[in-house]
């Protein structure tokens, strides 16, 4: 029986093996994966989305009171 932590998993983009990095897997071209269900795998953000997608949440606009 193949568990979860015997599956060897392959980039989606180039096919490539993906490193174990932490709860992640690792691509050396494409980045981080992370593991979705059992057969589906999602890409992690990249640096540039992080920086462009931050959005503020309406308690970290709003001015504090004391």
């Amino acid at each position: 029986m193949e568990t979860d932590l015997m599956k060897a998993r392959a980039c989606p983009t180039c096919g490539c093996a993906l490193a174990a990095d932490g709860s992640a897997y690792r691509c050396d071209e494409h980045g981080l994966w992370y593991s979705y269900g059992a057969n589906l795998l999602v890409h992690g953000p990249s640096d540039e989305h992080k920086l462009r997608d931050r959005f503020t949440m309406p308690w970290e606009g709003a001015p504090q009171s004391a």
